[in-house]
C-alpha cells in the first residue's frame, strides 16, 4: 500500500499548538479571521495555556485544506512523439519514444534529429523558441500546411500539437534546454517576481498569532 504524503504546509501546521492549528485553520479555509474567530483563537490559547478553565479544549482538524503533496506535484513525463506532419522531411509514421530518465538521439545529417528539436521546443517551454522556425519538406514544393504532431504523456494521454506560433498549454510544463535556450538562461534576467500563494500564508497567520500574543 502506498502511503499518501500530507502536504509539508499542512505537516508543519499540525506540529503547532491548538490554538494556533486554529488559525491556520481559518486562514487555509477562509483567507482570514473574524473578530469573533480571533476572540474564539485567543480563549483556545487561554485554555492551553492554563489561564481559562473549564472548559474543553477543542481538537483542530486541518485535514483536506490543502491538497496531497502527490496532488499538488503530480509527476508527468513525455512517452512518446509520433503522427507527424509537415515536419521538415521526417515521414509521417516517424516516432521517437522517450524513457523515464535518459533518451539519446542519434543520426546522420538529413535524418530529422533538428527537425524534432524544433517541434520539441515549439510545443513546450523554451527561451530560445522564437528563433526556432519549423520547416517544411522543401522537396515537395510549397507547404500544404502547418507542422503538427501527437505527443503521448506516461500516463497514454494524447497532446494534440498544432504549430500556431505558441507552446501547448500542458506541454509548456516541460522546459527544453538546447544550444540556444542556455546562454539565454544563463545571461539573460531570470528574477523570480511573484511568491507563491502557499508561502504567502505564512505572513498572514503570524499576523494573527502576533495579535493573539
Amino acid at each position: 500500500m502506498t502511503e499518501i504524503k500530507q502536504n509539508p504546509i499542512i505537516q508543519w501546521a499540525e506540529s503547532r499548538p491548538e490554538w494556533e492549528k486554529y488559525i491556520w485553520q481559518k486562514c487555509l479555509a477562509n483567507g482570514e479571521l473574524t473578530e469573533a474567530e480571533v476572540n474564539k483563537a485567543y480563549e483556545i490559547f487561554s485554555l492551553e495555556n492554563k489561564i481559562l478553565e473549564g472548559s474543553r479544549l477543542p481538537k483542530i482538524d486541518l485535514t483536506g485544506l490543502l491538497p496531497t503533496e502527490e496532488a499538488a506535484l503530480p509527476r508527468i513525463y513525455l512517452k512518446e512523439l509520433k503522427d507527424c506532419k509537415h515536419l521538415n522531411a521526417i515521414p509521417d509514421n516517424q516516432s521517437i519514444k522517450f524513457g523515464k530518465k535518459l533518451t539519446l538521439i542519434y543520426g546522420g545529417n538529413g535524418s530529422g534529429k533538428s527537425g524534432f528539436g524544433r517541434l520539441i521546443s515549439n510545443a513546450c517551454y523554451s527561451k530560445g523558441r522564437i528563433e526556432k522556425k519549423i520547416l517544411h519538406n522543401l522537396k515537395k514544393g510549397a507547404s500544404t500546411g502547418s507542422a503538427e504532431a501527437k505527443f503521448i504523456l506516461g500516463d497514454n494521454k494524447p497532446l494534440h500539437y498544432v504549430n500556431y506560433g505558441k507552446p501547448h498549454h500542458e506541454l509548456k510544463r516541460f522546459s527544453v534546454f538546447d544550444s540556444n535556450s542556455v546562454p539565454i538562461h544563463l545571461n539573460g534576467s531570470n528574477t523570480v517576481q511573484f511568491t507563491p500563494g502557499q508561502v504567502q500564508i505564512f505572513d498572514l497567520v503570524n499576523d494573527y498569532i502576533s495579535e493573539i500574543e
